[in-house]
């Protein structure tokens, strides 16, 4: 026990005061990779079939209650299905979404709601020397 207010390692290097874990989201199938600064799928994607988008969100103890996906560079949203919910007990949920494309280039977007309705961050902030990660997981799809 201290006398005075300490800082602990965290607190030093920027983090805090309120240490919530930001609520966030993201694709990992088809598997995601960077290239020219941008994410993008991996494979290029079967025109005219379905294509099964899936991913995780995490909302620290607040859980998660929705994930929704946007096709159309964020101009609409649709909800995916919780495949493996997350209650208040910090655990991923995990989701999919069917999604049927024609032809053509595709700039997706998911976004994930906490167990309290509110919507992530959907600016970009590093986590560093803040408080997390914040902002939508976009990537690129190649359909032909």
């Amino acid at each position: 026990m201290v006398d005075h207010d300490a800082k602990d390692f965290y607190e030093t290097q920027g983090w805090g005061p309120r240490f919530e874990v930001p609520t966030r989201s993201d694709f990992f199938a088809p598997r995601v990779g960077s290239r020219g600064g941008s994410f993008v799928f991996n494979q290029e994607l079967p025109a005219g079939q379905d294509v099964t988008l899936k991913g995780r969100a995490f909302g620290g103890d607040r859980g998660i209650s929705a994930v929704e996906v946007s096709v159309d560079d964020r101009r609409t949203w649709e909800p995916a299905k919780i495949d493996y919910p997350s209650q208040q007990d910090m655990t991923w949920a995990f989701w999919s979404y069917v999604w049927r494309p024609a032809a053509g280039e595709y700039v997706l977007s998911v976004r994930a709601y906490d167990g309290t309705g509110a919507l992530q961050e959907t600016e970009r902030r590093e986590s560093f020397p803040r408080e997390g990660d914040t902002g939508l997981h976009v990537v690129k799809a190649t359909v032909v």
